[in-house]
């Protein structure tokens, strides 16, 4: 299974990585054969599609450098502060994007996971809130015991697409406009599931989507049985 899931990786990279290159080979041959004679207009347009095909071919390759390594492997899963882990990530949102993002929690329970992959799991949905839904429309990180949510405001998921947003190169046709290597949730997914957690995805009331993941709770210390007092000695 290991071997066929590698194959059909292998597969699916070699065809989401055609068109950005094929953007980029195009658009470099056409800067070669002008030699100078473009419009600065017309240059600076193909500069532009340059970096950003070239962007998104780096976010790429990085993603699946990711899902074929899982370079997450080696921590040990432990007791994680969800509403900590949240509130890391949404204010690292902020500062880089400028936009609304709140966290509210209730009832929260440690869980239990590896720190930096569920880091890099509610890094990745926030990203794709962001990628999503534009600004100034909020964002809101809900912790609710061990079940994180990450609401927007975009332009939410179809019910036949609500399993297969987690597929690996999934664009749905609400959101085939918008850049992005369709890997952001796969790799959820993956981590959240190797820790035995499981992936949702909903539309939201009013609009938007509603996408997250539950754990399981990190199991408590059996209370250690209490030691009798020591007895007094009188002389």
């Amino acid at each position: 299974r290991s071997r066929a899931q590698q194959q059909q990786l292998v597969q699916d990279a070699s065809h989401e990585l055609r068109t950005p290159l094929t953007s980029v080979r195009g658009s470099a041959e056409l800067l070669q054969r002008a030699r100078g004679r473009l419009d600065p207009q017309d240059e600076e347009q193909i500069l532009t599609t340059l970096v950003t095909e070239t962007t998104a071919l780096d976010e790429l390759v990085r993603e699946l450098v990711e899902l074929a390594t899982d370079r997450y492997t080696g921590e040990d899963p432990t007791s994680v502060d969800l509403p900590a882990v949240a509130e890391d990530s949404a204010q690292r949102y902020r500062q880089r994007t400028g936009r609304d993002i709140s966290v509210t929690v209730e009832g929260p329970v440690p869980v239990r996971a590896r720190p930096r992959a569920l880091q890099r799991c509610v890094d990745n949905l926030l990203s794709n809130a962001v990628k999503f839904s534009e600004a100034p429309a909020p964002i809101v990180l809900r912790v609710d015991g061990s079940r994180l949510t990450v609401r927007d405001h975009g332009p939410g998921i179809a019910p036949d697409d609500r399993h297969a947003v987690f597929d690996r190169f999934f664009r749905g046709p609400r959101t085939q406009s918008i850049p992005g290597s369709g890997l952001g949730l796969a790799i959820v997914h993956d981590i959240i599931t190797a820790d035995e957690g499981t992936v949702f995805a909903t539309g939201a009331t009013g609009g938007g989507a509603e996408v997250g993941f539950q754990l399981p709770p990190h199991p408590k210390r059996p209370a250690g049985r209490s030691l009798p007092f020591p007895r007094e000695h009188h002389q």
